[in-house]
């Protein structure tokens, strides 16, 4: 559950229920908008994520070394295999 102050928005996948709590004292506004990823499986998306992660830590601990390169490689095949 979360309860953000007054400002903040929050995105989850469609896939999650949600419950939104009566307004006792001034006024809500809302924006909604749906987002659609090119990448349709939800765990090949969950390995690209990982996958960015790992890429961003090597590149920060070693920019040059060939695994880093290596990593960005695999990262870029693996989405183009996967984007719709």
């Amino acid at each position: 559950m979360f309860k953000l102050p007054a400002g903040p928005a929050i995105t989850y996948p469609s896939r999650f229920l949600h419950l939104v709590r009566t307004v006792t004292s001034g006024e809500r506004l809302v924006a909604v908008s749906w987002m659609e990823s090119h990448v349709r499986n939800e765990q090949d998306r969950e390995i690209l994520l990982e996958m960015d992660q790992v890429n961003q830590k090597l590149h920060a601990l070693a920019p040059d070394a060939p695994e880093t390169d290596l990593g960005f490689k695999v990262y870029a095949n693996l989405k183009r295999r996967w984007v719709e």
